[in-house]
């Protein structure tokens, strides 16, 4: 514009295309429209277009950055800069959750008997000799396989404890402006019950599995021991303990 004419100096061309070639280099593109009053100088009531927002070229061309434009009635009180609103369009996919097999409720004899009835469908060739004999029976015994676990495993359900932190951190966030609005403390506790009921779940697995080990499976328990941690921090295996020793004397 010729009213900013004279700000076209050696010095303020040099620092412009710092600027100018980060646009290129990263394809962005102005939202802004030309020519729109971004400040309100408190004193003078000069208005000056200090400010820009940018945007990836992708984005204008899908017209997902929908809106870019000031907002001079939600100027606050006291303040130069008016409000810049920016709507970006993301509409994300929505998933829905399928439900998995839980194989902790089933009634294995009442599967094994279903099983054993859908393989009795078609006996397999008493020697295997050929690949498409083999490529049969497998497939007889995957479809078999396949099939009771549809008709006999129920389906898990979504954890009514994981929903309701889920319920609390919406509302939390929600109500975060208020920072004395009760939800926020009833979230934190939520949290950390939900966490310490995580902790004390793996503590008694763990325990119970170290009660269950037996001269077969010890070797797996070395390979847990001897293996080096995944997380730096914590420990990955608890320091063993003889509960038979009163003075604590580590066994590891």
């Amino acid at each position: 514009m010729t009213s900013n004419s004279h700000l076209f100096t050696a010095v303020n061309l040099d620092t412009a295309e710092v600027l100018i070639n980060l646009l290129a280099e990263y394809n962005l593109t102005q939202a802004l429209l030309q020519g729109i009053i971004m400040l309100e100088v408190s004193n003078t009531k000069n208005h000056t277009r200090p400010d820009n927002v940018f945007c990836s070229v992708g984005l204008e061309i899908e017209h997902t950055f929908t809106q870019c434009a000031v907002e001079y009635q939600l100027h606050p009180i006291i303040t130069d800069h008016f409000p810049i609103i920016s709507t970006i369009d993301l509409q994300p996919e929505c998933i829905n959750p399928s439900l998995q097999s839980n194989f902790r409720d089933v009634d294995w004899k009442e599967f094994r008997e279903a099983l054993s009835t859908h393989l009795d469908t078609s006996l397999p060739p008493a020697d295997i000799q050929t690949i498409d004999q083999f490529q049969q029976t497998f497939t007889h015994l995957t479809q078999a396989i396949a099939k009771t676990v549809e008709e006999h495993i129920p389906k898990s359900k979504q954890s009514p404890y994981q929903k309701q932190v889920h319920k609390l951190g919406w509302k939390a966030r929600d109500r975060l402006a208020r920072r004395q609005d009760p939800i926020h403390e009833e979230f934190c506790i939520a949290c950390n019950r939900f966490s310490e009921n995580i902790k004390k779940a793996k503590t008694e697995h763990w325990e119970e599995w170290l009660k269950a080990l037996t001269p077969t499976n010890i070797w797996d328990f070395h390979r847990y021991a001897a293996s080096d941690p995944t997380n730096q921090v914590h420990m990955r295996i608890k320091t063993l303990q003889d509960p038979q020793d009163l003075g604590g004397n580590n066994i590891m």
